[in-house]
This record gives C-alpha cells, structure tokens and sequence, in this order.
C-alpha cells in the first residue's frame, strides 16, 4: 500500500523526542533514566548515583552539555571548556552554566560509556528513509572524546573511528561483538519503527552509548546529522547516504512498508532479527553498512581505518547528548511530558537496559 509523507516534523526538544521513545514497548529498555531539570532532580541524581549530565532541550555541537559530579568534600561539573568546582550543594547550583537557568534543560543519567585509548566513546548510526519508504541504516562510527573531557562531538575536539575497531577494543569474544552489533541495529531499527509513521522526518543520527556490562543505551536522536563525515568512514556508505539525501528531496509518496515486507537489501539478517534493513546493514561479522564487508575493502574483522579528526560534523553531533551522553538538541515541549518522569515513566526506570551477559544469542535478535 501506498501512502503519502506524514506532514509534520518530529519536535527537536529533547525531552519530547525522549517521551516518544518512552511510549514505545521495544524501545523503553534501552533508555537511560532521564528527568525535565530543576535544582531538586539534580540534588536527587547526585545523591542516588553521584554524577549526572544537564543538557539544554536545544542545545547542539556539543555545546550547552555538562557533567556535573558529587566528590567526597565537594562538587565540580564541567563543560567542553573548563572545569568548576565548589564546597557546597547551593553553590554549585549558583556556579552552574546560565544557559541552565535561562532555557529548558533535562537532567540525564550519566552512563559510563566503555572507552577507547582511555576516552569515553559513543556510536553514531544514521537512518534514511529509503525508496520503498522504510528505515535503512546508512551510517555507522563511534565518537571519541578529547583527552580530559567527556564530550565526544567532533565540533568539540572528538575523533572518529569504525564501529568494528572500536568493538575490537571492547569485546575479545567475537560473539559477543555481534550480539552487541544486533543489539546497536535493534535500537536504531526501534527509533525508526517509532518516529517513520508519526513524522515526515528522512534522516536521524543516533547516538548510543555501551557500558561496561555491554548494555546499549539510547543516548540522544538528532534531526540534522551530518553526512559528510561518513566518508571518513567508507565510501560506499557515504555515497549511499547522500543518494538517499537527494531521493528524499524530491520524493513526495513513496510506499510506506515495514521492514518485514520491503525487497533484501542484502543484509546478512533479516527484519525479524531485529536489524534495519539496508545496504549489509546485518552484514559479516562488524562489518560496516555500505560495504559487503565492512568499510575497509578486504573488510571483515583485521583491518580497520585509523581514529581520524573529523571534519566539522554539522551535526554529528547536532544534538543534546552531544556529549557521550545527550539526546539530540533538540527544541520546544509540544508534548505534555505529564509527569517529571514522562509516560510510563515508573515502568521505564524500572527496567533498565538488559545486560547482554544475562542474554543467550537468540535474545539478541529478538525485535
């Protein structure tokens, strides 16, 4: 069946894409417990677990984002730029960005991400809206924050490297690689599940983050991400990304499917695993998207680009989490959150993100 674009536009508040993805039964387990900011959920954040991350609803590039942290005689919080630390609760709250003040902000679990070289590090993956109107993974790298910071957007200092390296580093045990790859594509699969049919929207980069118990969180989604990057990463994916770029300009009906029904793209899994189809969107083991096997020629799990500057991302990380950590930047509440904690907020928190040590390879590919 054919049907037209939705006519609206996803909001880019950050908060509201967060209760989005709150209201979605596949996607609630990987979020991170996020909360509207106010002196009082940061005080409740940095007495349950010590630290949190306070990200303007429309901030991007890495900015307005900071790690605030609760040490044993005082407090300190930082941003892309400096470190502040103070002796009392109420004076941090008094030293605190004016941007915390002035706007919209939420206040976010910090997740603390696996590293690379000893940096926290976070995972991009960009979905495109593709011809037959489904969702088709595009884009994969991960984020590397400077040394001595926590921000992991290219526009702040970041380096970018391949998915696989990055799984190298963390994971010795191939199969547990793939079951967190499945696990990577059953997220991004689940945001365009979850916005495709309710918003007109073509592209969104996700940001995800891994932690040390290789649970995958929903960090942030973005509306602008950049494309440009992805040909630091592979060719193939890039020239894939920006056909898609320019199909959907000119596009105005295409056929709405689900995954389930739109022709192999050449996968290696199919919808069922849980995998957004697309160009080897499941493909060999760490490969790539946009190459058979993965962004180097001879692909599979030696040879890796090496962690390059990347280019001004434009968006990479455009939005919120911008930091290892922020949903996208993101803009205005048009969805009555409800409660402090969104919808189904007592249910969410509850059931945090499954680890994958308590998980067999089947459950990885369940959608």
């Amino acid at each position: 069946m054919s049907a037209s674009y939705p006519l609206r536009r996803i909001p880019i508040s950050k908060w509201k894409k967060y209760v989005l993805i709150a209201q979605h039964d596949r996607l609630r387990q990987f979020l991170p417990k996020t909360d509207p900011y106010s002196p009082d959920a940061l005080a409740s954040y940095l007495t349950r677990q010590g630290q949190a991350v306070i990200k303007s609803e429309l901030g991007g590039g890495g900015n307005q984002v900071c790690l605030v942290s609760k040490r044993s005689r005082s407090y300190e919080w930082q941003d892309c730029k400096r470190t502040v630390r103070v002796r009392r609760l109420r004076d941090l709250q008094a030293s605190l960005p004016l941007w915390t003040a002035r706007e919209k902000c939420v206040v976010q679990e910090y997740i603390d991400l696996f590293p690379m070289r000893g940096r926290p590090t976070d995972i991009r993956i960009i979905i495109q809206r593709n011809e037959w109107g489904a969702f088709e993974v595009t884009g994969i790298f991960c984020k590397t924050a400077p040394p001595t910071r926590f921000v992991t957007n290219v526009k702040q200092g970041g380096t970018i490297s391949s998915l696989s390296r990055y799984l190298r580093a963390c994971c010795k045990v191939k199969n547990t690689r793939r079951l967190v790859r499945d696990r990577l594509l059953q997220a991004a699969k689940g945001v365009g599940d979850c916005y495709g049919p309710r918003f007109r929207n073509s592209v969104y980069g996700i940001d995800l983050g891994l932690d040390h118990a290789y649970r995958v969180y929903i960090i942030e989604v973005n509306t602008k991400p950049s494309l440009e990057i992805l040909s630091q990463i592979s060719g193939r994916m890039h020239q894939r990304a920006l056909a898609l770029q320019a199909w959907n300009r000119t596009a105005t009906q295409p056929l709405i499917r689900t995954a389930r029904t739109i022709p192999d793209a050449g996968g290696a899994h199919d919808a069922e695993s849980g995998n957004v189809h697309g160009p080897d969107a499941g493909g060999a083991d760490d490969a790539e998207p946009g190459s058979v096997h993965g962004p180097d020629a001879g692909g599979a799990d030696d040879a890796e680009p090496g962690s390059v500057h990347g280019p001004d991302a434009g968006g990479v990380h455009e939005a919120g989490p911008d930091s290892l950590h922020g949903p996208e930047t993101g803009g205005a509440h048009d969805v009555d959150p409800g409660s402090a904690h969104g919808p189904d907020a007592d249910s969410l928190h509850a059931s945090g993100p499954a680890s994958l040590q308590a998980l067999g390879a089947g459950d990885a590919h369940v959608s």
